[in-house]
């Protein structure tokens, strides 16, 4: 993409994913793109703070980030997340919305892409994290929540 356009960045608050997101949209708001970022409502601050535009997840449950509360207790909320249909409408209203040129999605986010496929935009996974790490992962649970994102959307599993 040569000339400025709209970019949506969708991420969430994992923590390492963050940095490389945040520091994406800089780069691509210092070369003129109109950048709105999609996430946890935890984020807010650190994305207005990166100078960009905020939008926060409506339907998309937030993790509990109180003391002592680990992921690991909190699966369905996690992978929800991660992988559920809450996501996908989430996206696909902001897409709707904006029109941007291309979306950039954290990688974890699966479904996500399938907000992305159903308008057609131009697509960036951001993987922040070495593949290998999530060969065999938990991540094959979000499979069937996957599907029900899919076929919310009306797209074959």
């Amino acid at each position: 993409m040569n000339d400025p356009g709209v970019i949506v960045l969708v991420t969430w608050d994992g923590g390492g994913n963050v940095p490389p997101m945040l520091a994406l949209g800089r780069r691509l708001a210092r070369r003129g793109h109109e950048v709105r970022v999609l996430a946890t409502p935890s984020l807010g601050d650190r994305v207005v703070d990166a100078g960009l535009d905020f939008a926060a997840f409506a339907r998309v449950p937030e993790l509990d980030r109180t003391g002592g509360t680990a992921m690991e207790d909190q699966v369905d909320a996690f992978v929800g997340q991660l992988a559920g249909p809450e996501l996908s409408a989430d996206v696909a209203d902001v897409l709707d919305r904006h029109r941007p040129d291309a979306v950039v999605i954290d990688c974890m986010q699966l479904a996500a892409f399938n907000a992305a496929e159903t308008h057609e935009v131009s697509t960036v996974a951001l993987v922040h994290y070495l593949l290998c790490f999530a060969s065999g992962s938990g991540l094959k649970v979000a499979i069937p929540l996957l599907n029900a994102s899919r076929t919310a959307l009306g797209l074959s599993r």
